[in-house]
C-alpha cells in the first residue's frame, strides 16, 4: 500500500471534517425541526384540552345554574363566572350584528333565575321608567358601523317598538313605534318614516355609530305612552320591552347600541353572560357567551295590533 504524501494526508483530513460539518448540520436541522414539531404538537394540544375546558365551564355554569365554577381535569383548568349583562348601565351595545329586517329586543323589566319576568319593581328587580308624568322616554338608540353613507339605497334604516301594559297583568298589551331614516329623500319621497336619524352623534364603549336617534315619546299624541305607565304607577301598567328592527342594509350586518339620553333610571339585565377561562400547559383560551332572555316571536309584532292598539304611526 502507496503511502500518501503529507499534502495528500492534510487534504483527505479536511474533507473528512467538511464531511462531518455537514452531516453534524443536517443531523442538529433534523432535530430542531423535530423538537419544534413536537413543541407545536405540544402546544395544539394544550390549547385544544384549555379551549374544552373553557367550554366545559360555560356548559356547567348553564346546567348548574351556578355563578361561578372552578375544576381541574388532569392539567387542564376551567374558571367559569355568570353575571348580569348589561344591569344597571346606562348604555349598552347589544352582542350581534343584524342584517336587514333583524330585530334586537331591550327590556325594561327584570327576570328572575329562570328567564321569567319579574312582576314587580324594586332595588333588587329595577324597571326602566321615567320621574314624573311629563318626562318623555329619553331613550337613545344608536347603529351603522361608522363611516356608513347616510344617503345610499343601502343606508340603514330604525324602526323602534315598545310593548307596554296600560294595567297590572298582560290583558292591555299595546304598543307605541317609530322609524327613523337618515336617508332623507328615501324618507320624504319614500317610505314616509317619521324622523331624520343624525348623523355621527353617538359613541358607546368607545365605539362611534353612524346614526341615531331619541325616541322621545314615541310619537305625539294619540301615539304617545301613558303618562302613568312611563312612570310604572300601580295599577296603570308598565314599559315592557322595545323592539329595534334594523331595515335596507341588505349589503352589511350593523351593531345596534343603546343609551338612556341621560333618564332618570339605568336599565335592568337584559341576559347572563358568561365569561370562562380554560388553562392546559401554557396554553390558555377564553370563551364568552351572552345569553338573552326568552323573548316573543317576530310575528308577536303584529298579533298585539287591533283597533285599540295604539302607536301604528304610518
Amino acid at each position: 500500500m502507496r503511502n500518501l504524501p503529507k499534502r495528500e494526508r492534510g487534504q483527505a483530513i479536511l474533507l473528512v471534517l467538511l464531511s462531518m460539518a455537514v452531516i453534524v448540520t443536517v443531523v442538529l436541522s433534523i432535530v430542531s425541526r423535530s423538537i419544534t414539531d413536537i413543541k407545536v404538537t405540544s402546544t395544539e394540544e394544550d390549547s385544544l384540552r384549555a379551549f374544552s375546558a373553557a367550554e366545559a365551564g360555560v356548559e356547567q355554569v348553564l346546567i348548574t345554574g351556578t355563578s361561578d365554577y372552578n375544576v381541574v381535569v388532569g392539567d387542564a383548568k376551567a374558571v367559569a363566572e355568570k353575571t348580569d349583562f348589561a344591569k344597571g348601565l346606562a348604555e349598552f351595545v347589544l352582542p350581534e350584528e343584524y342584517n336587514a329586517g333583524e330585530s334586537a329586543t331591550v327590556w325594561f323589566v327584570s327576570h328572575d333565575a329562570n328567564g321569567n319576568i319579574v312582576d314587580r319593581c324594586d332595588t333588587a328587580n329595577p324597571c326602566y321608567k321615567t320621574d314624573n308624568a311629563s318626562r318623555p322616554l329619553p331613550i337613545k338608540i344608536c347603529w351603522g358601523k361608522e363611516g356608513t353613507g347616510a344617503d345610499i339605497a343601502t343606508t340603514p334604516a330604525l324602526e323602534a317598538s315598545v310593548f307596554y301594559t296600560t294595567t297590572d297583568g298582560y290583558g292591555s298589551v299595546k304598543v307605541a313605534r317609530i322609524t327613523a331614516d337618515p336617508y332623507d329623500s328615501r324618507r320624504l319621497n319614500d317610505n314616509k318614516f317619521d324622523l331624520h336619524a343624525s348623523d355621527g352623534s353617538c359613541r358607546i364603549n368607545g365605539v362611534n355609530y353612524a346614526f341615531s336617534v331619541a325616541i322621545s315619546d314615541l310619537g305625539s299624541a294619540p301615539y304617545s305612552i301613558p303618562a302613568s305607565t312611563k312612570m310604572g304607577t300601580s295599577g296603570s301598567g308598565r314599559l315592557q320591552f322595545m323592539k329595534v328592527r334594523i331595515l335596507y342594509n341588505t349589503d352589511l350586518a350593523h351593531k345596534i347600541g343603546v343609551n338612556n339620553g341621560g333618564g332618570v333610571s339605568n336599565l335592568p339585565s337584559q341576559g347572563i353572560e358568561i365569561n370562562s377561562a380554560g388553562t392546559s400547559g401554557e396554553a390558555n383560551r377564553k370563551i364568552q357567551i351572552i345569553q338573552g332572555y326568552p323573548e316573543p316571536s317576530e310575528i308577536f309584532n303584529n298579533a298585539v295590533f287591533s283597533g285599540a292598539v295604539q302607536g301604528i304611526s304610518h
